[in-house]
């Protein structure tokens, strides 16, 4: 086994990783700019499912497509 590969492979793993959580980072920012009506965190706390469902499949749409810019 070539361990300087692995850990050529192993750094490159966590470099693509902090840029896919930093894409998606962006892209929550980025929702909560458009949405600045709307707060987010109060509706989330206040019980409102709704809300909860859409964030929820925004960040995993972006996780989506950060995963295949990524890859």
């Amino acid at each position: 086994m070539n361990w300087e590969m692995l850990w050529v492979d192993v750094g490159r793993s966590m470099v693509f990783g902090v840029i896919g959580i930093v894409l998606l980072m962006l892209g929550f920012l980025t929702f909560e700019l458009i949405t600045r009506r709307l707060d987010v965190q109060d509706q989330l706390n206040k019980g409102n499912i709704a809300v909860g469902i859409v964030t929820g499949a925004l960040l995993l749409s972006i996780a989506y497509i950060a995963g295949l810019v990524v890859h």
